[in-house]
């Protein structure tokens, strides 16, 4: 067995649109999670909206062809309430013998909020992810049954069998630290508290240092192309987000966009295309991506990965990995790190 990195990895399983058939996308989502096994990474993520299939049935079909591989599942409040989300987390560990991990979500498409009669304004979204991880916890945690009342959920001694077995199977919570509201309860109900970073001066200053100090701690999403030479490195990023015109005119609207992230992502991709020499923000400029990119050879990319990590980032949520070559790319990354404290 592939020993684990002291940082916590993540791949992803792209959508069901991504793929022109149904054997291809089941195919693919299955290759991803047996490449995350053979080269340590712990798991990846499944997303959640209204245009993907439901996380929770692809990551079943995954668990059933992979030993140890994790799923993190993206959780949306108004798809599931604390009390399906903890017996289907119990029924999961319960099957396969692993944890299941949760990506906690309030949703960024006002659209989707308002099409499921759900919507509530930003702080208040908040709010409620904040009960729902509360009632979540004490469901799986108790051995007795459980009273809550809050503004939006409300249990009257509820009996849950059986508790999870093995306090190594318990979640763990990943959520959104972007805006203020999302770094306050995360930092109050999460494990992980998770940005799209800026580069590393910008996510020092905004994030790491609001999050040193506490038990929380910090993840971020990225993705990476790294080579033997950044100039291959380079014409790579090129290639994969050319620069085109709707890209241009998307980036002037997501500067206005209610989520904090993206306003973040779309400044800084305003004010510049490369910092550092290394973070990109032309696969977001373009439209072909949601996160920033590190761009260089191995050990550029290496170096400048390892800078976060001092900055206290203990998990890495890794963009666009889809083939073994991206996975025998990101491991020559890995050989480069300093092991981190």
């Amino acid at each position: 067995m592939i020993a684990l990195d002291p940082i916590q990895y993540y791949c992803q399983i792209p959508g069901v649109g991504h793929y022109a058939s149904k054997k291809e996308f089941m195919e693919n989502s299955i290759k991803i999670a047996q490449l995350s096994d053979a080269y340590g990474i712990v798991g990846s993520l499944s997303f959640f909206n209204h245009s993907v299939l439901d996380p929770w049935a692809v990551s079943s079909v995954i668990m059933q062809h992979t030993e140890r591989h994790v799923p993190l599942i993206a959780l949306q409040p108004y798809m599931y309430p604390p009390y399906t989300a903890a017996k289907l987390i119990q029924s999961f560990t319960y099957l396969y013998n692993r944890r299941i991990d949760l990506n906690m979500i309030t949703g960024a498409v006002t659209g989707e909020l308002q099409q499921t009669g759900g919507y509530i304004d930003h702080s208040s979204r908040y709010k409620k992810l904040h009960e729902y991880v509360q009632v979540l916890r004490l469901l799986l945690e108790s051995d007795s049954p459980v009273s809550f009342k809050g503004d939006y959920y409300e249990l009257n001694n509820l009996e849950f069998k059986p508790p999870l077995p093995d306090k190594q199977l318990f979640p763990r919570i990943f959520m959104s630290g972007s805006s203020e509201e999302g770094l306050e309860t995360g930092l109050k109900a999460a494990d992980f508290v998770v940005t799209h970073p800026g580069p590393l001066e910008h996510f020092k200053r905004h994030f790491s240092d609001k999050v040193q100090g506490s038990a929380v701690q910090s993840a971020i999403r990225i993705e990476i192309i790294a080579r033997e030479s950044a100039e291959e490195a380079w014409k790579v990023a090129h290639a994969r987000y050319p620069g085109n015109r709707q890209g241009t005119i998307q980036l002037r609207m997501k500067k206005n966009s209610e989520s904090s992230w993206q306003r973040t992502l779309a400044e800084l991709a305003i004010a510049s295309e490369t910092y550092d020499g290394v973070f990109w923000m032309g696969g977001y400029m373009n439209g072909g991506i949601y996160s920033p990119v590190l761009v260089g050879d191995y050990e550029q990319v290496a170096a400048y990965l390892n800078e976060y990590y001092k900055l206290g980032v203990k998990a890495v949520l890794l963009g666009s990995m889809y083939s073994e070559e991206d996975f025998i790319h990101f491991s020559r990354v890995k050989e480069g790190i300093s092991n981190p404290v």
